[in-house]
């Protein structure tokens, strides 16, 4: 026996580490939200197990499942197969991030928790994605999503990859890709309408031509909100909606939820709030607007409502800009004629706080509202379902704290607080998309299970 430390005195056992299990969590179907631990032991998953399964479609003794070597071994103990990325399996090995399908409901095997320096901002997200009804992202990546920014492209790559969303463009469900979407098309949508203000911007400067006024008004209020609407048209992978129908959207919506806004301004109760009744006013008109339009339940996907929102949030925030614009440009010119620089000034700076504004606010609300719609026709009550209010409560505190002076006078602080404000919706965002990438995994399992074709709109 080799010594210890001290002669004659043998080495005290030192403990060997236990295999870490591994948490496996429901993220959508009738189970969602409960959990289990699965260890070293192998442990039977079913309608029999400890933690109440009720869906039906899972036998009394699924799938036997235990950890080896980090990795969730499982076999399959009923006729039915688990399905991993839409593929039947009856046995086979899963890693930590990883989802998998057992009857109708979608699992997620959940990261481990870090501690140490990042933790407080761990805690931090997972406090935001609780108060909006979301979950912590997982396997998200920006540098990966916008890897494909700057990959060349054919003219005909742009006009087939705009042309889905009709009857006869709409792929098959079965055909989407659930993973993380690599969008590239809205910053080429950016750069050619940023042209085009430019244009107008040097025609105004240089000739004095006073024709170039309102194409600089709409073209600088245009840019950005547009941009970010195509970065959403990209995050909709199922691909039911077409780019015609957001344009309509964009116009028609962005005026009647400015309509709708003016009347909820006009409340009394409202006038008494003053510029804090902006968050409340605005972001009810906007989803407003949304009702009123897309009333039906074509569009049942979570990543449809927050496409549908962004474009309504982006016609408002075009609209809106553009006003800024008219009262700083002419309105405010007083004797001394049109006050371009002053236009211009509100134009760049309302351009560049577009990204994080009211098309996110909107998409936010919007998403919410179809976490609980899903293929069902709109209903009251849907409005004071807990997952609504939750992301359309996210959407009224972050537009009302955006409002909010908080007697601040340094610019730079202002700005630094839209920014953070921004990120935190951004946040919340991505999270409802990962939301509804597992709704369209879900769709896709069920579609392979009962060998039917399945088309997204």
């Amino acid at each position: 026996m080799p010594a210890g430390p001290y002669p004659g005195v043998p080495p005290v056992p030192q403990p060997v580490a236990a295999p870490a299990g591994f948490e496996v969590r429901c993220v959508a179907g009738v189970d969602a939200g409960k959990a289990f631990i699965i260890g070293a032991a192998e442990t039977v998953i079913g309608r029999v197990s400890g933690i109440g399964m009720m869906d039906p479609a899972v036998a009394q003794q699924h799938v036997a499942a235990c950890v080896v070597n980090d990795r969730l071994r499982f076999r399959c103990l009923s006729p039915n197969p688990i399905f991993i990325n839409s593929q039947p399996f009856a046995n086979g090995e899963l890693l930590r991030g990883q989802d998998f399908t057992i009857g109708s409901c979608l699992w997620h095997i959940v990261e481990p928790e870090h501690h140490g320096a990042g933790h407080f901002f761990e805690s931090l997200q997972e406090g935001f994605g609780r108060f909006a009804g979301t979950e912590k992202l997982e396997g998200f990546s920006l540098k990966q999503m916008f890897s494909e920014v700057f990959k060349r492209r054919t003219q005909e790559e742009v006009e087939s990859y705009l042309g889905v969303g009709t009857p006869l463009t709409t792929p098959s469900i079965l055909q989407v890709p659930t993973g993380w979407p690599k969008p590239w098309l809205f910053l080429r949508v950016l750069a050619v309408v940023a042209l085009s203000y430019v244009g107008l911007i040097i025609i105004l400067d240089n000739f004095q031509n006073a024709k170039a006024i309102p194409g600089v008004m709409f073209m600088g209020s245009l840019s950005v909100p547009l941009a970010v609407l195509v970065l959403f048209f990209e995050l909709n992978v199922p691909r039911n909606i077409s780019f015609t129908r957001l344009l309509m959207l964009l116009a028609v919506a962005g005026a009647l939820s400015i309509l709708c806004a003016l009347f909820g301004y006009d409340l009394p109760v409202m006038k008494e709030l003053g510029i804090s009744a902006a968050g409340i006013v605005e972001e009810t008109a906007k989803i407003m607007a949304v009702v009123i339009l897309v009333r039906g339940c074509k569009y049942k996907y979570i990543l449809n409502g927050l496409l549908i929102g962004a474009a309504v949030g982006a016609g408002f925030g075009v609209f809106e800009t553009a006003g800024y614009a008219l009262e700083k440009g002419l309105l405010a010119g007083g004797a001394a004629g049109l006050n371009v620089a002053g236009m211009k000034d509100i134009i760049l700076l309302r351009a560049w706080l577009a990204p994080f504004m009211h098309v996110l606010w909107t998409a936010m609300a919007a998403g919410a509202l179809w976490r609980v719609k899903a293929d069902q026709p709109l209903r009251a009550k849907m409005f004071i379902d807990k997952r609504f209010l939750q992301g359309f409560g996210m959407a009224v505190i972050l537009h009302t704290i955006w409002d909010a002076s908080f007697g601040i006078t340094s610019d730079a602080v202002v700005y630094m607080k839209c920014i953070l404000l921004g990120l935190i919706g951004w946040y919340v965002i991505f999270a409802m998309v990962q939301q509804g990438l597992r709704q369209v995994k879900q769709e896709q399992n069920r579609a392979s299970q009962h060998g039917i074709r399945v088309v997204a709109a």
